[in-house]
């Protein structure tokens, strides 16, 4: 007959307690998503929900919110389209997401126009468009969903919470646990 010990290691302690605190904190962090999520839509229902100025797309966790041209009235979606692989131009003025509209603060930009809008200054910048590909790893998950679609000559604002971000990390001027908010530019496509 086996006798049970109520004496635990203090290893096995430590693994038990790291397994709770683990799935604590994993909902935890499934919680404040949700809430950074619920954010997003409740400032896009606020800020874009007239559909003859803004046509809003939702794509794996990226809210993308396209400034319709002045003159859409007899305006239709290009058929010429970013697809996933391909490549895309676009200049961009980068925010962390707050509640204000329009956003105020900015922490990059690729012309100096925008970069003096927000009030950001160095001369060690140089401004020029940023060419991309969307299968390319080091692309946030987020901007690369917001981008799945877009077409040469569009504005857009591409919002995403921090699970398709930086999440828990702090990255140079962004917090963790920071929502963003890109205004975009599209200069030209190119698929594969």
């Amino acid at each position: 007959m086996m006798r049970c010990h109520k004496y635990i290691s203090p290893a096995l302690a430590a693994a038990l307690f790291y397994l709770v605190c683990a799935g604590c904190t994993s909902q935890n962090l499934e919680k404040t998503y949700a809430t950074l999520e619920e954010n997003i839509d409740k400032y896009i229902t606020t800020n874009f929900s007239d559909s003859s100025l803004y046509t809003i797309h939702r794509n794996a966790g990226s809210n993308r919110i396209t400034v319709n041209p002045s003159d859409s009235s007899g305006f239709e979606m290009p058929s010429d389209t970013l697809m996933a692989g391909g490549n895309v131009v676009f200049d961009y003025a980068m925010y962390i997401f707050g509640n204000s509209f329009p956003p105020t603060n900015m922490i990059a930009a690729t012309t100096q126009e925008l970069a003096d809008q927000g009030g950001l200054w160095g001369d060690s910048t140089v401004f020029q468009p940023v060419s991309v590909n969307l299968s390319d790893r080091h692309l946030l998950e987020g901007l690369r969903n917001g981008l799945l679609g877009v077409y040469a000559g569009e504005e857009c604002y591409i919002i995403f919470s921090p699970e398709y971000g930086f999440g828990n990390d702090e990255v140079n001027a962004i917090p963790k646990m920071s929502s963003l908010m890109y205004h975009i530019w599209i200069h030209s496509i190119e698929n594969r």
